[in-house]
This record gives C-alpha cells, structure tokens and sequence, in this order.
C-alpha cells in the first residue's frame, strides 16, 4: 500500500505564492476563501462587496505575502488583511453614502440650512483622527457593537467606547463653534 501524500501547510503555500506559483496561490483560495468571505460579509453586509473584498485580497496576495512574517499564523495574517480591506471599503462606502445624502438634500429641498448643516457634519466627521473616525463609522454608521470593532481593530472593548465617546465629543465641540 502506498502511503497517502500529505497535503502542504499553509506556510509551504504561502512561500510558494510568494515565488510565483499559481497553483499554491489557487490552493490557497481554496482553503481560506469562504472563511474570509464571512470575515467580509460580517463587516460590510453585502455579498457582493464580501466578494469584491475577498478577490482583491487574492489578487494583491502574491505582492502581499512579501510582507508576511511566518512567525504568525497565516491564516490570521490573511484574516487581517481582509479585515483592513473590509474596513477600508466600509469607510469609503459610508463617506458616499453622506455624500448621497448630502446630495439628496440638495436636489430634494432647496433649505439652505438642512443642507448647510449636512455638509458641516460631514466636515466634521472627515476632520476626526482616523482612529476615532473608525470607531464613529463602524459604531454609529454601520450599526458594529463594541465588541465587533475591537475584534476587528485589534483593539479592547473598552477601548472602543472610550474611541466613540471621544468623537462624539469632538463632533458636539465642532458643531457647537461652528454654529
């Protein structure tokens, strides 16, 4: 009886990606594409942009890899970097869907103070530090909990309510002198 090959760690994959070889990269996708395709449609909450997130992850993932250190655990590498793209892609949705509604106001009512006071929200927003930013959007936009955000920034819960507590606060501040 021969003996069964055995199957190659994701690490022998990832080395083999990273020098160019297609099939390791398949087999790759394979393995890790339905986990990562959750990963994303738990963050933004469409099909359609978790696959979107996933194929840009597998399409940049040979250039990638360059950058992945094999003291961690792949699958946790690739997990991050889903994630971060999710993220990216959720900010960028979030900013055009205020846009639209900025947008909307507009063509919708000719109330110049509706309209004056999206757009100042909307400046607002844009000027917070990108850390409070995330957690506003996830939080307050995309309707995460606390728990969702930490896991998905590498941050503590608590972390998390203190991050939103502070941009709301900052937001209330801008607001208020540029009344």
């Amino acid at each position: 009886m021969i003996p069964a090959q055995q199957a190659p760690s994701n690490e022998c994959l990832a080395a083999a990606a990273r020098g160019g070889d297609e099939g390791a990269l398949a087999e790759l996708f394979r393995r890790h594409a339905d986990s990562l395709l959750r990963l994303a449609y738990r963050i933004l909450g469409t099909r359609e942009d978790a696959e979107d997130v996933v194929q840009d992850v597998f399409l940049g993932l040979r250039i990638a890899l360059q950058q992945y250190e094999e003291r961690e655990s792949l699958i946790g590498w690739l997990r991050r970097v889903t994630a971060r793209r999710a993220l990216m892609q959720s900010r960028a949705t979030a900013r055009a869907m205020a846009r639209e509604a900025v947008a909307g106001v507009s063509a919708r009512s000719h109330d110049e103070e509706g309209l004056a006071a999206a757009m100042t929200l909307n400046a607002a927003v844009d000027r917070l530090p990108e850390s409070l930013r995330q957690v506003f959007l996830l939080c307050d936009v995309e309707g995460f909990t606390h728990a969702e955000v930490a896991a998905l920034l590498g941050i503590t819960p608590s972390a998390s309510r203190v991050r939103r507590h502070r941009a709301v606060g900052r937001l209330q501040a801008f607001l208020r002198t540029s009344r």
